[in-house]
């Protein structure tokens, strides 16, 4: 019990000390971290679409390269900064994590109390904001305690006196505490992997512990790739000292390591490869920037310039020579110190030829995960100290590392207690690329720190609010999602503490629609909540830069002005952008009602604000069969529908400029092969953010070029038929991607890997009917003979609308297909309006006099109008899903095609018999 009782109250000292400040200090690369251990409980999944908004935490998706091009170069839109770089898409264009998810792993355990809380209480704004920051500070405090009693246990293994002194330096003399134990970065369980290995290693070699040793070697490179060198290193000490030149002695500690690696390098691999795309991870799929970079004064830099130097930060290791001379001379360490140090001075090039800064944080944080085997190198240091034989030297070196050692801790005190984030702004002022800040001896974090108060601890701080007014909407209202216009003042109260914030922000999408810090008094408030404090907030909201339709407002608080925000609620809005400028709405034709024909009006307006400039239109998508948290892309197969749908009644409702704008964006994504993709060109303003490098596929291909292809004179239709033709079944039908399956780019195949599919067949008779009528007149044979194939029915077996309206289409033109009306009658739940609307619309185009169909699809129009077409922002048209029988189901709708079928059901009524 003796021998457990000191790294047992080590690990409770360092626990205590590192929740002091009762704050947790982070950045956007520990963003990911903090709430993927809540995901993988509530959800069981590392994608992190379905919680996108929360991983943002009200940072912008657009990249700061992309954001000129997406929204113009007016600079009039207020962007919430960073950008949520630490989020990117994998080759199945889902969200993850940049970062490895070895953290995540480690500290899921911690956080099951929090789920079963949040499972109580409601996953739901502000609980999940503030059980995950509380988390986030628990885990990492949890973490670096442990690699602290690690690093005693491994140093008092090797009998060395200083043990418990050298330990409680390493934690709270070293970045453990301001880096490791503040927040959710890959430090610290890079630390605690390395201190386990360090304690491995010093025992004496068994099977099960060389086993684990690999296990972590893997975890280790795993979790921050250039700790792989570290990893690389120790594996070739166990293998090199195994029997001393015994080969079966080094061929069984090989084949133990592989055993203890196997398992984790194979999870590793699946999660690279299989989830993320790529050999490197995250990493592999993050815009390309110039990491590494040759800069001389680097590795001075790392050492002792006043911002980022270890010897600065650590001043105790400049002992460190004394300690490793005794360790390279020493038989028993003599191997692991030599190839440690090999591994380090590997790490420490790596690092200076980067930008050494290494961002807004304390010290040199990328040389964190270094620190155990800095301190186990510095072990022998008393030891080296004892030996002098002049008292007075002797007493003088003692004291010189104990000060050292004192001094060390003073300044992670300092960073625990007082960083703000003051000192970075200086270190990075003016150019961002310079140096210079980081070499100025006035710009030294730990006394520049110093010159405000101490920060306020708020972690416990709960943080409560309401929004009351969104525009002329009071809430909490009934039913409706209100609307919300530019230049609409939103209303409603916060408290921190109990008391006023610091600042109240407004965000939608990471755009900031406005802030501010005067705050009024609430008597109901102060009433209900016990305070004195003014907790109500106005804000005149700026759309500009927030997409039209169905978005999430959100309202956070900076507790004070350093602070990072905090989420305090959530409210569901409908933004309605203003009518570009141009010719006003008019009805040409005798109207059914005012009501209707102010919906159509109004219905017009959204369609016309909802098209982004380039011309299309976005597509959202979900997980389910149901119209929950839905996300959003850009394809060229929405807008194409949408020029289908709006061109017949265009030119009486003044949507002439609209349609063509689609056309044009459409003719643009036309390759010089005549192949069209899903996502539009690679190199579109919105890959990498609404869509991914796809493979072509004839179903798009078809409708672009009927759509917007220049026709014969383009030398590019006969390249893309004979593309085409190579994608023929045995039963005459072509197949969906245009491409050979080794060549597949961010494709979820299912059994079939290239299924022809109903609807896309119909599209590309659609096409051959203009451009080669032979082979539309084959096609449609075939069609015929085989409508009846369930294996047809791959993207539309529970979205039958569209091959619905294409095959009333299709015997207009002369061949007959029958009408899948079986489907259309059981649709999936939430869809039967839209079943009725396609079937009226289908009845009324061959018999537009009938009365009785015009009154039916009146009733209709109303239906789906009222309420500023609620029923289309609550439930939109399902127009198609993936290959079910792929491994990620995904189902897309579209609120604008509501909008557009709405209109055309608007015309059809108004002919007069």
């Amino acid at each position: 019990m003796q021998s457990l009782k000191a790294p047992i109250l080590l690990g409770l000292c360092c626990f205590l000390v590192y929740n002091a400040n009762l704050r947790q200090i982070g950045a956007g690369d520990t963003m990911p971290a903090r709430y993927q251990p809540l995901i993988l409980w509530h959800n069981g999944t590392l994608e992190l679409d379905a919680n996108a908004r929360l991983v943002a935490h009200g940072h912008s998706m657009i990249p700061d390269w992309r954001r000129d091009r997406t929204t113009g170069a007016d600079g009039k839109v207020n962007y919430f900064e960073p950008w949520a770089y630490w989020m990117v898409r994998t080759r199945q264009n889902q969200l993850a994590s940049l970062y490895p998810v070895v953290t995540p792993f480690l500290v899921a355990p911690l956080y099951l109390p929090a789920v079963i809380w949040l499972n109580k209480h409601g996953w739901k704004q502000p609980q999940i904001d503030r059980v995950a920051v509380l988390m986030e500070k628990i885990s990492a405090s949890f973490l670096a305690s442990i690699a602290s009693v690690l690093m005693f246990l491994a140093l008092r293994r090797e009998g060395i006196r200083w043990s418990l002194p050298l330990a409680l330096v390493f934690a709270f003399g070293t970045n453990t505490w301001m880096i490791s134990s503040q927040a959710l970065w890959q430090h610290g369980s890079g630390e605690l992997l390395i201190a386990l290995s360090l304690l491995l290693v010093a025992v004496a070699a068994s099977p099960m512990r060389i086993a684990l040793l690999g296990a972590v070697c893997v975890f280790m490179a795993a979790n921050r790739p250039p700790d792989a060198l570290i990893a690389g290193a120790i594996v070739l000490f166990v293998f090199w000292n195994s029997g001393r030149g015994a080969l079966w002695s080094r061929r069984r500690s090989a084949l133990w390591l592989l055993a203890g690696a196997v398992v984790p390098l194979a999870a590793l691999l699946y999660y690279n490869l299989h989830f993320i795309g790529n050999l490197a991870g995250g990493y592999g799929m993050a815009p390309h920037s110039k990491f590494v970079q040759l800069n001389l004064s680097g590795m001075a830099g790392l050492l002792v310039s006043p911002a980022r130097g270890l010897l600065v930060f650590s001043p105790f290791l400049v002992f460190l020579p004394m300690g490793l001379i005794q360790r390279l001379r020493a038989p028993a360490s003599r191997g692991l110190a030599a190839a440690l140090s090999l591994a380090v001075l590997a790490q420490f090039i790596l690092y200076s030829q980067a930008d050494w800064r290494a961002g807004a944080s304390w010290g040199p944080r990328w040389l964190t995960d270094l620190l155990p085997i800095l301190v186990w190198m510095l072990a022998p240091v008393p030891l080296s100290v004892g030996r002098v034989r002049r008292p007075l030297t002797r007493g003088l070196l003692i004291t010189a590392f104990a000060a050292a050692m004192a001094a060390s801790v003073g300044v992670q005190a300092v960073g625990a207690f007082w960083y703000t984030g003051a000192s970075d702004a200086r270190i990075f002022a003016g150019d961002p690329t310079s140096m210079s800040g980081a070499w100025d001896p006035h710009n030294v974090p730990f006394l520049t720190e110093l010159h405000h108060p101490s920060a306020r601890g708020e972690i416990l701080c709960a943080a409560r609010g309401s929004i009351d007014h969104v525009g002329q909407t009071v809430l909490p209202g009934i039913g409706d999602v209100p609307v919300l216009e530019n230049g609409d003042v939103i209303e409603g109260w916060t408290l921190t503490c109990g008391r006023t914030p610091y600042q109240l922000l407004v965000l939608i999408d990471g755009v900031l629609l406005g802030s501010t810090q005067d705050f009024l008094p609430r008597p109901d408030v102060d009433k209900a909540m016990h305070t004195l404090s003014p907790p109500g907030w106005r804000v005149s909201a700026d759309t500009r830069g927030v997409s039209p339709g169905e978005r999430i407002l959100q309202t956070a608080v900076r507790i004070e002005p350093s602070s990072d925000i905090r989420i305090v609620g959530e409210q569901r809005v409908f933004v309605v952008t203003q009518q570009p400028p141009g010719k006003p709405v008019t009805m040409q034709q005798p109207g059914l009602g005012p009501e209707l024909d102010a919906m159509a009006a109004h219905a017009q307006i959204l369609l016309q604000a909802r098209q982004s400039r380039y011309g299309f239109w976005l597509t959202s998508y979900t997980m389910g069969l149901r119209y929950e948290a839905p996300r959003q892309e850009m394809n060229t197969y929405l807008t194409s529908m949408l020029v289908d749908m709006l061109s017949p009644v265009a030119p009486k409702l003044s949507l002439d400029d609209v349609v063509e704008r689609a056309r044009r964006h459409l003719a643009a994504q036309i390759e010089s092969n005549g192949l069209v993709r899903y996502h539009g060109l690679p190199g579109g303003p919105t890959i990498g953010t609404l869509g991914c490098v796809i493979t072509p596929d004839a179903d798009d291909t078809a409708l672009a070029w009927r759509i917007a292809g220049y026709g014969a004179s383009d030398p590019r239709e006969q390249l893309m038929l004979a593309e085409l033709a190579h994608y023929r079944d045995a039963r005459g039908l072509f197949r969906t991607w245009l491409a050979p399956q080794n060549l597949y780019q961010c494709l979820d195949p299912g059994g079939d890997p290239n299924p022809p599919d109903i609807a896309i067949n119909m599209h590309v008779y659609l096409m051959l009917r203009e451009l080669d009528p032979p082979a539309a007149a084959n096609l449609c044979n075939a069609l015929q003979r085989s409508f009846g194939d369930e294996n047809l029915w791959v993207y539309y077996k529970k979205a039958p609308l569209a091959p619905y309206l294409r095959s009333a289409e299709l015997r207009r033109l002369g061949c007959a297909i029958p009408l899948p009306t079986e489907r259309l009658e059981h649709p999936a739940a939430g869809q039967e309006i839209w079943s009725e609307a396609a079937r009226l619309l289908t009845e009324t185009i061959p018999s537009p006099g009938d009365s009785k169909g015009r009154k039916a699809i009146g009733d209709l129009l109303v239906r789906i109008g009222s309420d500023d077409f609620a029923q289309i922002r609550r439930g939109p048209p399902l127009l198609y899903h993936n290959d079910l029988s792929g491994t990620v189901p995904r189902f897309y709708w579209s609120e604008d095609f509501g909008y557009a079928l709405w209109l055309r059901l608007y015309e059809a009524a108004r002919v007069e018999p």
